[in-house]
């Protein structure tokens, strides 16, 4: 059977995101004992894997608009989602400034500042404000 898929421009579908964070808003604070405490984090993931599987790559306008969605998504984290965001953060930059392996090879020469700068405030909770 075929079919294909409607593609849904990456605005449309962040516009629509920031709408529904915003009518939620009071629920965006979710309690670590319900099963939603990870809600959006879990939308971050089907949103990015989608984004790998079936748009291909981002042009300009796309890139843009997904990082002004960016502080939507942050304020929209439950304290539990916070935590394991940071934690997240501190793994990966554990990985990223890791030392040489066996081979030489580390990340370390490829990293960019600007990331590494990224995952530092991300890991501490900064990226949270307040």
């Amino acid at each position: 059977m075929m079919w294909s898929r409607v593609r849904v421009p990456l605005e449309t579908r962040l516009k629509c995101h920031e709408r529904v964070f915003q009518h939620n808003r009071p629920q965006a604070v979710i309690h670590a004992t319900t099963s939603m405490s990870m809600k959006t984090l879990a939308d971050i993931a089907i949103d990015y894997f989608s984004l790998l599987m079936f748009e291909g790559p981002l042009d300009a306008e796309d890139a843009s608009a997904l990082s002004q969605a960016i502080p939507v998504y942050l304020e929209a984290m439950s304290p539990d989602e916070r935590v394991a965001f940071s934690a997240a953060a501190q793994r990966a930059l554990d990985r990223l400034t890791a030392p040489p392996d066996e081979h030489g090879y580390s990340p370390r020469t490829t990293v960019k500042q600007d990331e590494l700068a990224f995952l530092k405030s991300a890991a501490a909770g900064d990226i949270f404000g307040g």
